[in-house]
């Protein structure tokens, strides 16, 4: 049995800020959702635990981490 896609791709605020959010909406985000702010910023979150969430945000930054895990994962191959 394979893992679904997500199951280990980790969220950071890099992919957050690449997206041009700020700390303060992205701090509000979390404090409605439950999210630990700090824990979100030192270790980032699953992406899973985002697209728990009806949002267009969430989902929105999950496709940028799911993008950034396809670049660096190019160029590792283009590297070998």
């Amino acid at each position: 049995m394979t893992a679904p896609p997500d199951a280990d791709l980790i969220v950071t605020m890099a992919d957050l800020r690449a997206l041009e959010h700020c700390s303060r909406g992205g701090r509000a985000f979390a404090a409605r959702h439950g999210i630990d702010w700090l824990a979100f910023v030192r270790d980032g979150i699953p992406a899973a635990r985002l697209l728990e969430i009806d949002d267009a945000m969430a989902h929105a930054v999950v496709a940028y981490a799911r993008e950034r895990v396809a670049r660096e994962h190019a160029q590792t191959e283009a590297q070998a």
